[in-house]
């Protein structure tokens, strides 16, 4: 029995970008701010919430942050200047970087 709730604890961790898509967003921001300087904003105000991760995909950047092997936020980012925020493991204080950088 154990092992069983090992293996489903370590594939819970490990959701794919199209996974964490699924979920709905908690919040969603416009800017007219450049994509990249407000991804490397986000980036850098929220370091102390964990490792982020930055993949560029055809028509969204996607950024989440990591705990070890949990993702805990994500944030999706278009050129239109949408960001749409799907929180994943735990509750991040995210406002703050919002409204900093776009």
């Amino acid at each position: 029995m154990k092992r069983v709730v090992l293996i489903a604890l370590a594939l819970a961790g490990c959701a794919t970008v199209s996974d964490i898509r699924q979920k709905q967003p908690v919040e969603t921001f416009h800017t007219d701010k450049d994509p990249a300087k407000v991804t490397k904003c986000i980036a850098d105000t929220l370091e102390g919430v964990g490792t982020p991760r930055v993949i560029q995909a055809e028509h969204e950047t996607i950024l989440s942050f990591r705990q070890g092997q949990t993702a805990t936020i994500m944030f999706s980012i278009t050129p239109y200047g949408t960001i749409n925020v799907r929180r994943l493991h735990r509750v991040v204080p995210y406002h703050d970087a919002i409204a900093r950088c776009i």
